[in-house]
């Protein structure tokens, strides 16, 4: 039997977006839940529901973009860490010790055991009936009261480094044009944002203090100003960069193992943390070529 109805059908088309709004407060609920689970300073939600949300989720994003920005932090983090700490330490020791902190069996338990995993946006989303409870990579209790999620183990790894790219990202991003070519600049306030977010996952990034007010590198910055010879005028002027309290970091960074002259360290550790500068450069440059 056909019956008519006197409500306008503009009702009928707002109705239609419930299933959509319900996936977007959902996604912006467990970005806020997780903030407040790390006591984390504020940030983006967006970029967080972003870095949460798993690519079987279908929703037209997913956390991909930014373990892409987030892989650059956890590889410089780790690794300055690891040079400040380990002064005496060569390159092939702290590159061992740099791959096993930032390896995918050391992000996945990690994970699990800071509880990032509980707020993974896996469900997928379905515009006409939009019902998480009913995804098919859950199991509901007999009461209805908990819910328990399968996850792979590439996804526990991936919302790390994503989230430690949307925190890198949240707020403080400012993009210029120089000349034809687009820029994006990051400030210092992201820096200390993913330093607090790696401190709380659990990550080897020496806890939430600034790199320059550790002990450790008090120590490496603490000498009598000291510059590099005139024989390194030249190098100076063409990297528009006159160092100028630093000297013997520069001469360390020249100095090749073959060299015999006095001192035992040679330019391998710089080049070990040059490595990680690099790969932080490079994802910076490839947003800046995605920026409209």
């Amino acid at each position: 039997m056909l019956r008519t109805t006197l409500l306008p059908p503009s009702f009928f088309l707002d109705f239609s977006l419930v299933p959509s709004l319900n996936h977007l407060l959902l996604g912006r609920a467990s970005a806020h839940t997780l903030i407040e689970h790390f006591a984390l300073p504020p940030l983006d939600l967006a970029l967080l529901e972003e870095a949460l949300t798993a690519p079987s989720s279908a929703c037209g994003f997913d956390y991909q973009r930014l373990e892409h920005v987030g892989d650059s932090p956890l590889k410089l983090f780790t690794t300055v860490h690891l040079y400040l700490e380990n002064p005496l330490m060569d390159e092939g020791r702290l590159s061992r010790l740099r791959d096993n902190s930032v390896d995918n069996r050391c992000l996945r338990l990690r994970s699990l055991e800071c509880g990032l995993a509980k707020h993974v946006l896996s469900h997928t989303l379905c515009t006409s009936t939009f019902v998480p409870e009913e995804s098919v990579k859950a199991t509901v209790s007999d009461d209805g009261l908990s819910m328990v999620k399968k996850l792979s183990r590439r996804l526990l790894c991936d919302i790390v480094e994503a989230t430690l790219g949307a925190s890198l990202l949240s707020g403080h991003v400012s993009t210029t044009v120089d000349g034809d070519k687009p820029t994006i600049e990051l400030a210092a306030e992201g820096f200390d944002r993913v330093l607090a977010l790696g401190d709380r996952l659990g990550l080897c990034f020496g806890g939430p203090t600034p790199w320059h007010e550790r002990p450790s590198a008090r120590k490496l910055l603490d000498v009598s100003p000291q510059r590099a010879g005139p024989a390194f005028r030249h190098l100076e002027v063409a990297l528009g960069y006159k160092i100028e309290t630093q000297g013997q970091l520069l001469v360390q960074a020249l100095t090749h193992r073959s060299w015999v002259g006095q001192g035992a360290f040679t330019y391998e550790r710089e080049e070990f943390l040059g490595d990680a500068l690099l790969d932080t450069v490079r994802p910076s440059f490839a947003l800046s070529l995605c920026v409209s």
